[in-house]
């Protein structure tokens, strides 16, 4: 019994360690897990009509601005802007739309100029 118990205390430490190493490679920027590689997010993006603010910051690692993904995407949204967070001792990266006080300005002007509809 014991060496049975030690087998399957081996197995669950590699299954660990496999789940561990996978982690640590999606944390850096390699997934290895990558089940929407061939997913068209721009599908039907002209139809939203729904006013809409992204948001990120100048600093995220996980989206960086620079490769323009979000920007040309928001063109394909008749009312879709892009807020880009300014880099700053405040921002913390991908974390940074974590703190709303550094876009609470843009959500006000959104929730003024959003057209009110009625149920």
């Amino acid at each position: 019994m014991n060496q049975r118990l030690t087998q399957q205390d081996a197995e669950l430490t590699r299954k660990v360690a496999i789940a561990g190493a996978q982690l640590a490679q999606f944390g850096a920027g390699k997934p290895t897990l990558n089940v929407s590689h061939d997913y068209d997010r721009s599908a039907g993006m002209e139809e939203i009509e729904a006013t809409l603010l992204a948001i990120n910051a100048a600093d995220d690692e996980r989206h960086p601005p620079e490769t323009g993904v979000t920007a040309a995407a928001i063109k394909h949204i008749r009312n879709g802007r892009l807020y880009l967070i300014p880099a700053s001792t405040e921002t913390r990266g991908h974390l940074t739309t974590g703190n709303a006080a550094l876009y609470a300005e843009q959500i006000r002007e959104l929730q003024q100029s959003a057209p009110q509809r009625t149920m």
